[in-house]
């Protein structure tokens, strides 16, 4: 098992509720496509909740359960490859992604106070409309190459400059 497992609740009554929290991360050695197959299969999923599961943005798979469950859900998880948290239930978001060590990716925070948030690997970021533009015709017949170590500047571009005449008569060697 990795480092990562449960949170302990350092504080509060036994009777806690936890959340078992999950953003798509999975275990390193691991594929994706496996880590799908083996997560629908474990908690009997069909493809498009697999699909919600797996969208990168952070998805409670069950909330205010008790430790026990918690614990168990975040194993079956665990087993299949899967990288889920367990927080307790009455932490906002915004304490989720700080609870996470530098070692473990941090779950992004919905809330609207924030500007940033990660981007699951490979997401093309950009918005449709900017990836759909054409280039378009740039001319580029002004433009020539040089072979390798040509001058690039040519003399005629090139200020002329007067050489600074030095004496160095009273110098000597010994």
């Amino acid at each position: 098992m990795v480092d990562e497992t449960p949170e302990e609740s350092s504080s509060g009554p036994e009777s806690a509720t936890f959340d078992v929290v999950f953003r798509g991360d999975i275990l390193d050695g691991a594929t994706t496509d496996e880590v799908k197959r083996r997560v629908a299969t474990s908690f009997s999923l069909n493809d498009a909740a697999v699909d919600k599961l797996f969208s990168g943005s952070v998805v409670y798979v069950k909330r205010n359960i008790d430790k026990l469950t918690a614990q168990r859900i975040y194993q079956r998880l665990f087993d299949a490859g899967a990288q889920a948290r367990v927080v307790e239930s009455c932490r906002e978001p915004a304490d989720i992604s700080a609870s996470t060590s530098p070692a473990n990716p941090s779950i992004p925070s919905p809330s609207s106070s924030s500007k940033f948030s990660l981007a699951p690997l490979g997401t093309n970021v950009l918005p449709a409309v900017e990836t759909a533009q054409p280039v378009g015709n740039i001319p580029v017949d002004h433009l020539s190459l040089e072979p390798i170590g040509s001058e690039i500047i040519k003399p005629q571009e090139v200020d002329a400059t007067d050489a600074v005449q030095v004496d160095t008569s009273h110098l000597s060697l010994e």
